[in-house]
């Protein structure tokens, strides 16, 4: 959500109402992508504590791993199902108006990567604290939040449009997930990724 806000000042300083209109009419959509992470993080979590709670370390590894499988088969095909119907997705959400319909889907486009990510940075932001590792998750927030910024600001002086406002937030969340990744192949770490829990 700190990207559609950091998204929201670029666009209005420097895209004017028609390009702040289109991020309004898009947010029910992220509010959506959101929703469905959150429901796969918050379930994850819970499993997760009660096998730690249990002291059941391989129920606990498999639970992880099933969940980050899951996620990513869930969102692939999501995301391939959302680039193909862009256009009319756009179209249904601006009320078919041209210009408001052209904003929306420049902006659908750079952000559909950012389904699959989304996914994995909520679950592991939420799964960081029951490893003991608070600072990751901090550091990784303010890292995507800065890095947003960053190529916000880059994305304006190239005049990469709704568009490349829209890569940005999705770039800054991509290095935002490669902060977190590290720590679930740690041999310390309470929850480890392994293909063999599958």
């Amino acid at each position: 959500m700190i990207n559609t806000v950091v998204d929201g000042v670029f666009i209005g300083q420097f895209f004017g109402k028609d390009c702040i209109a289109a991020l309004g009419l898009v947010t029910p959509i992220i509010l959506f992508g959101n929703l469905i992470a959150s429901l796969l993080s918050q379930g994850t979590l819970l499993l997760c504590s009660k096998y730690i709670g249990m002291a059941d370390q391989r129920k606990l590894c498999e639970v992880f791993s099933t969940s980050c499988l899951f996620a990513l088969i869930f969102s692939l095909p999501m995301i391939l199902l959302c680039f193909t119907f862009t256009e009319q997705i756009a179209d249904f959400f601006s009320g078919h108006h041209e210009i408001y319909s052209s904003h929306v889907a420049n902006y659908l486009y750079g952000y559909w990567p950012m389904l699959c990510f989304l996914c994995f940075l909520m679950m592991f932001s939420g799964l960081m604290r029951l490893d003991n590792d608070f600072k990751r998750g901090i550091l990784s927030s303010i890292f995507l939040a800065i890095a947003n910024l960053v190529l916000d600001y880059v994305s304006v002086l190239f005049q990469g449009g709704m568009f490349g406002i829209s890569l940005a937030g999705t770039g800054a969340g991509v290095l935002s997930f490669f902060i977190l990744l590290p720590h679930f192949f740690k041999e310390n770490a309470l929850l480890r990724f392994s293909v063999k829990y599958w």
